[in-house]
């Protein structure tokens, strides 16, 4: 099992969008015994430090940030651990701008690529595997495309260190109105 480390800043579905991930997540996970994780786009990711000073860093960001919408549509995977099977959220000037001013809080490269997704499912499965998912998942909702989307109206502070199951939620913060 490949481990985390550091913090990472989430933005979550809340309502039946989280309900409904949620699900997706639990299910998948216990088909193919990985570990549960709740629903997310990942903001700026592997942030290292002392928790106070994220925290800090964290607030300082949300105020820079409006609420905003994330949509979630078509589903893809990577060779990555933790991109093994997603939805792809649309790159929206409000969703590359909060990016871009995480990693200006955070001293990040500004020209970093940022692809956002919300996971279903990590771990190291084939490719054949996961492209039988994608069609047992679209053959389950019928034909309807999976489209999601979720107002962010705060960014979750997360520490990832080690697996997922020792993950929690290390603050929360409110964007500027």
């Amino acid at each position: 099992m490949i481990e985390s480390r550091g913090y990472s800043i989430w933005m979550m579905p809340s309502g039946q969008v989280y309900d409904e991930l949620s699900g997706l997540i639990s299910k998948l996970s216990g088909e193919h015994f990985s570990h549960k994780f709740e629903p997310h786009v990942t903001l700026l990711k592997v942030i290292e430090g002392l928790g106070e000073d994220i925290s800090l860093k964290t607030s300082e960001l949300a105020k820079l940030i409006k609420p905003f919408k994330i949509e979630l549509e078509g589903l893809d995977y990577f060779e990555d651990h933790f991109r093994c099977l997603f939805i792809k959220a649309k790159e929206t000037p409000e969703l590359m701008n909060a990016n871009l001013e995480a990693r200006k809080v955070f001293s990040r490269g500004i020209d970093a690529i940022y692809a956002p997704h919300l996971s279903l499912i990590y771990g190291e499965l084939s490719k054949d595997m996961k492209q039988t998912m994608i069609s047992n998942l679209k053959n389950e909702r019928e034909g309807k495309e999976f489209a999601y989307a979720f107002d962010v109206n705060k960014l979750d502070l997360f520490s990832t260190q080690g697996e997922p199951d020792k993950w929690y939620r290390a603050g929360e913060f409110p964007l500027t109105v």
